[in-house]
């Protein structure tokens, strides 16, 4: 977060990265993302939307859902976020060549792979 000069809770950043990459969600979604109590969340949503980070509204098909999405000053926070990664990223591979790069791409998709093939034997248990 330093990296990206953003002050808030960092406690509010998985909600902020999971609102960046979804667009919009429910509370009920969001947490059961994250894996946290929907009640939890929606304090976090509603300490963010005081920030100023994220705004919530009822659903346009079922007016007894709220949803969120992140305002333009949440997503210049998302953005701010991803490019401080990338720094860091950048930095800590800075002397890593171009094969090693590679190598580290190749084990990281067969690894994803090897986890999604691990949740879907666990839904059929």
């Amino acid at each position: 977060m330093a990296e990206a000069g953003l002050t808030f809770d960092p406690a509010f950043m998985p909600l902020l990265v999971r609102l960046g990459a979804l667009g919009e969600s429910s509370v009920v979604e969001l947490a059961g993302q994250l894996g946290r109590d929907h009640s939890t969340v929606s304090r976090q949503m509603g300490k963010l939307e005081v920030a100023g980070l994220l705004e919530r509204m009822h659903s346009p098909t079922d007016r007894r859902v709220r949803t969120a999405r992140l305002t333009p000053r949440g997503l210049n926070a998302f953005a701010a976020l991803g490019k401080a990664r990338h720094r860091l990223l950048d930095r800590a591979m800075a002397d890593w060549d171009h094969r090693e790069c590679e190598m580290l791409g190749r084990l990281l998709l067969r690894f994803v792979q090897a986890l999604h093939r691990t949740g879907e034997n666990a839904a059929q248990v």
